[in-house]
């Protein structure tokens, strides 16, 4: 419970907002031109808090008994007990503004009027969240955040429907987050609204572009625009949206970025083979297979070069270190559905550097494309892989351990439970962050909080849990073990012994034929298509060990032509040098295009028609061209349609170009003028093209049809449903989650669980961040005191000793 000192201050707080509401209306009782909005908003902030203060003290009543011990008081009900008081806070402060300021002759009054009426609409929101939170108490057992009650998705929007989401993500936008975290939020947020107008415009990419620079301004300057846009988003865009608009941070913009300014010397990236592996069982004799799931891509990264590791050829150097005692194993986050290891490199190589330990980054297949168990088979496969290669990654192996964010720590509990129930070697520890640990439908307390999360809205999360959990008639077959149906191309490059994909022919052809476009080989694959296939696209070449393959040394001119794409013999002074020597694979896919091959095969008479179909679908080129030994899927994604030039297209239909600039100019200027004219015309020509995007949205079937799934209850699919003999064995574990983090409850239940069977495990719990901050680390102070936490924590898992102040000394934490 609080303090004696947090409750005087909050009780000074709540007692100093009355007398300035009571002080502003007796100001409005006098002034002439007081405004029958301001009047009826401030009655309804005091009439939200007297019926908020009754709710909020129930809830504060019994909260604590869902608290793992005295010692972690943390929650879902505490969670919205803290916004509240974070709301008051919010509330008091631009009160405060507009008592001290109403009088002075430039005062935006109309402005500060309408945020006293977003807090009053903010307040009345979280006075139906606690309404939901006593009825999520009410049918529950004491102690259990999980209502024992069965839920429908049906049961999930009813009780979503009652609070007013838009409170969340207007005016009072991030009011519940850390000042530096806030605009961050703000940014992607504008980002988001404005670039899903263009995700579903039909307008040409010129417009689009233009409109989406225009867009971008108008959502800041107008929060309600904001607001009514996100929320629509959240109930009706489709998981390709999320999933595209995601992969943004997987741009050359993004990763170009200054900041990111820590060095390492190997940052790589390794494809896997797909042959089966033999794992020694640790309690009995014999041996377990493990069937390959497919071709596994994964990102080496070092501060040093090691002994054994890939591309060590100077062994005497130097600056060659020994091998490692101790390696992380990686998985990403995303929601199952998007991003990969270059998305999270912000945070790895901090950790790389100062961990000063090769980290393996898994990248694993992608919903909806993969559905389970595709990708915890991958992850699966690539642990015992690396147990038995570990000398190729410049470690000995004598600790390991996983790590993750968000979808990507459940795939490492998954990976963890799966060790423990086949009797192979479990890892030495294991650090999970904010992690989805039961998948399910479940309306527990935290869960309530994706209404107004900014990063993981409502809808986001039930569709990417739908995209993983399910298979359509669209989405490639896998069976139990997570192999393909019809995988027959593994075979299209030459492997090591060690299962690494050298590539080499590759390398070869390109030399003899002296072919002039010598980068199709080893492109660095975006997130957009690396999860297709598994042997269709080509993977990026990485400079291979020479201990155990020769091929390499009689190769030494090769070699030495692609250093800078085959290796990092240099440092990497920032990120921006190593992202610098990987290619953009959308480039080298519309350089592949021969106008003149394919033209060859288009009937002239629709030309134009037959393009348009082209480009804007999923196409194989060797459906068409079966006689190019090259062929390779493409896949045309909606993040590609904001190029305002096309190369492609405009390769293929030269005799349209002046027509299409025609068309482009033509809808600009339409644009143009039908936007500016709307300042005259009270904007209703804004207001109505807003709508009619907004209406493009809502085209589908409704949520609750579209929602209308079960969710197996698997324990490599939901850790939460794990067997008592199975947790029991498992190794010390840390887990990081988030007092505004839908999936808080999840953690505090898995540790309830953890404690009540004395397994080691330490339970964070940080205030005022959001989901998935870590990729936001060089951007927030606090954000980067968390990461720093994050580092201590698998440092006490390798039993390594890391110097690093963090201001989260006093954290919720229990070790048992």
């Amino acid at each position: 419970m609080m303090n004696k000192e947090e409750c005087t201050e909050k009780f000074f707080t709540w007692e100093s907002l009355k007398s300035i509401i009571d002080n502003n209306i007796d100001f409005l009782k006098c002034d002439e031109s007081s405004s029958l909005k301001l009047h009826d908003a401030l009655l309804g902030i005091t009439n939200q808090l007297n019926e908020a203060r009754i709710l909020y003290d129930e809830i504060e009543s019994f909260c604590k008994k869902y608290d793992v011990d005295e010692n972690i008081q943390a929650n879902g009900y505490r969670s919205f007990l803290k916004i509240f008081d974070s709301a008051i806070n919010h509330v008091f402060k631009i009160l405060k503004y507009y008592t001290e300021n109403r009088s002075k002759l430039f005062f935006r009054r109309n402005h500060y009027i309408k945020e006293i009426e977003a807090c009053h609409q903010l307040l009345r929101a979280l006075k139906a969240s606690f309404k939901q939170l006593i009825t999520l108490h009410l049918s529950s057992e004491e102690g259990n955040l999980f209502p024992t009650k069965e839920f429908t998705i049906t049961d999930v929007f009813n009780q979503a429907s009652e609070i007013n989401q838009t409170a969340f993500y207007g005016r009072c936008f991030g009011f519940q987050f850390h000042d530096s975290i806030r605009n961050v939020l703000k940014f992607i947020s504008i980002v988001m609204a404005s670039y899903s107008e263009s995700y579903y415009s039909d307008d040409g990419k010129f417009v689009k572009t233009s409109n989406s620079i225009y867009n971008s301004g108008r959502y800041y300057f107008d929060p309600e625009m904001l607001a009514s846009r996100l929320v629509d988003l959240s109930q009706n865009a489709s998981v390709d949206f999320c999933k595209n608009f995601w992969c943004l941070a997987e741009s050359e913009i993004i990763h170009s970025i200054p900041f990111v300014n820590y060095s390492v010397k190997v940052n790589r990236l390794i494809k896997i083979n797909s042959s089966t592996l033999r794992i020694p069982k640790m309690n009995s004799d014999g041996f377990i297979e493990i069937e390959s799931p497919g071709v596994i891509q994964a990102r080496l990264i070092s501060s040093f070069k090691r002994v054994g590791m890939f591309g060590d050829k100077d062994k005497e150097s130097s600056s060659v270190l020994p091998k490692s005692k101790e390696i992380l194993f990686h998985c990403h986050g995303g929601g199952f559905v998007a991003q990969s290891s270059k998305s999270h490199l912000v945070y790895l190589l901090e950790w790389a550097a100062h961990l000063n330990i090769p980290i393996i980054s898994i990248d694993y297949s992608l919903a909806p494309e993969f559905p389970f168990p595709r990708a915890a088979n991958e992850i699966f496969y690539a642990y015992c892989w690396a147990l038995q290669n570990c000398e190729l990654l410049g470690s000995t192996c004598e600790r390991i351990v996983l790590c993750g964010d968000s979808a990507g720590a459940n795939l490492c509990l998954s990976t963890l439970v799966k060790s423990i129930s086949m009797d192979i070697r479990k890892p030495d520890g294991i650090f999970i962050a904010y992690c989805p640990i039961l998948v399910s439908f479940h309306p527990s307390p935290s869960r309530l909080l994706c209404l107004q999360d900014p990063l993981i809205p409502f809808g986001f999360m039930i569709r990417c849990l739908k995209a993983y959990t399910l298979q359509n008639n669209e989405t490639e077959k896998c069976d139990i073990n997570g192999t393909k149906s019809d995988n027959n191309n593994n075979k299209e490059h030459p492997f090591n012994e060690n299962g690494i994909d050298l590539l080499i022919s590759d390398i070869e052809n390109d030399e003899v034929s002296g072919s002039s476009n010598k980068t199709d080989s080893f492109e660095e694959i975006s997130c957009f298509e690396c999860h297709q296939t598994d042997s269709d696209i080509k993977a990026h070449i990485s400079q291979i060990s020479t201990a155990s393959d020769d091929t390499l040394q009689s190769l030494p001119t090769v070699t030495e032509k692609y250093k800078d794409t085959l290796e990092y013999d240099s440092p990497v002074d920032s990120i921006r040098s190593t992202i610098s020597l990987e290619k953009d694979p959308f480039d080298e896919e519309e350089r592949m295009i021969s106008s003149n091959t394919i033209n060859t095969m288009i009937p002239s008479t629709s030309e134009t028609q037959y393009v348009d179909k082209l480009i804007g679908k999923n196409y194989t080129i060797e459906d068409t061209l079966r006689n190019y030994s090259h062929a390779r899927k493409v896949s045309r994604t909606k993040s590609e349609e904001n190029i305002i030039i096309d190369v492609s297209k405009e390769t293929l239909c030269v005799r349209n170009i002046q027509r299409r600039f025609q068309f482009a100019a033509s809808s600009f200027r339409r644009c143009f003028s039908s936007t500016f004219g709307g300042f005259t015309r009270n904007n209703h020509s804004i207001i109505n093209s807003f709508e009619d995007d907004n209406r493009k949205l809502k085209t589908s079937s409704s949520p609750v049809e579209d929602f209308s799934f079960t969710v197996p209850k698997d324990p490599f699919l939901s850790p939460f449903y794990a067997d008592d003999e199975i947790l029991k064995e498992f190794p010390p574990i840390k887990i990081l989650s988030l007092t505004l983090d839908s999936c808080l409850d999840d953690s505090v239940m898995f540790a309830k669980r953890l404690k009540s069977l004395n397994v080691n495990f330490t339970l964070d719990v940080l205030d005022k961040l959001p989901h998935g901050f870590l990729n936001f680390s060089r951007l927030s102070t606090e954000a980067h005191e968390g990461c720093k936490l994050s580092m201590l924590r698998i440092a006490e898992l390798l039993d390594l000793k890391l110097d690093l102040a963090t201001s989260f000394n006093n954290t919720n934490e229990n070790t048992v």
